[in-house]
């Protein structure tokens, strides 16, 4: 679990700049992967949406790219979740990201999930910093994880969007959501159901989420 410091409204590369730390000239041989459809959507104000705005319940999660606890709920609770309570129509999940004061990458990776979302491609930029933290944590370099998951002009076009600076209100928007909605750790899940709001802190397993939402859409706590 990781502690929050938020941001503030001006942020810095503190040494990290785009193209250093996604060397992007390296990848351009790298051939087009495979693209599976999207599961997800941006709506503004709001977040990275998946599920029927009708599902009963919706869970807000607030995650940082480089919260190990964030990876872990992320891998092996949500993407699960998606695949059941998602796809059946009883939960729809919010996703925000929240890079921390002190943590220049994962700013960067912050900022890198939000240019995919301008491609439509944020459900793959978000799985694969999460599934290899141990490998770009350690050399700061996130161009390889990237270029597994997008084609060499997707690739120029987020490192492009990166620099641009056009990111930067979206990514200060989930910062004060956070703010707003006093987190203080990641991973923070909001589970909402009608008027009814419950705060989960920490990486819950996928089976202790799932009996605790079968109550709730039981119309039991």
């Amino acid at each position: 679990m990781e502690e929050v410091e938020m941001m503030p409204r001006v942020c810095a590369w503190s040494g990290w700049p785009a193209r250093a730390v996604l060397v992007l000239a390296a990848l351009s041989l790298v051939g087009p992967p495979a693209r599976p459809a999207e599961s997800s959507e941006y709506v503004q104000g709001l977040g990275y949406v998946q599920g029927s705005e009708s599902a009963p319940v919706t869970i807000q999660v607030f995650s940082s790219l480089t919260c190990p606890s964030c990876a872990k709920l992320h891998l092996e609770t949500l993407r699960p979740l998606t695949e059941s309570y998602v796809a059946e129509g009883r939960v729809r999940i919010v996703h925000r990201f929240v890079p921390s004061r002190q943590d220049p990458l994962g700013l960067l990776a912050t900022r890198c999930v939000h240019a995919a979302r301008r491609l439509d491609r944020f459900d793959d930029v978000t799985a694969a910093p999460f599934s290899t933290q141990n490998m770009w944590m350690l050399n700061g370099n996130l161009g390889p994880v990237l270029a597994d998951v997008l084609a060499p002009e997707e690739l120029k076009r987020v490192g492009d969007l990166v620099e641009s600076g056009e990111l930067e209100g979206e990514v200060q928007g989930e910062i004060e959501a956070a703010r707003q909605a006093q987190v203080r750790a990641t991973p923070t899940m909001f589970v909402q159901r009608g008027e009814t709001t419950t705060p989960i802190v920490g990486a819950v397993s996928y089976g202790i989420l799932s009996r605790y939402l079968e109550k709730l859409l039981k119309g039991s706590r």
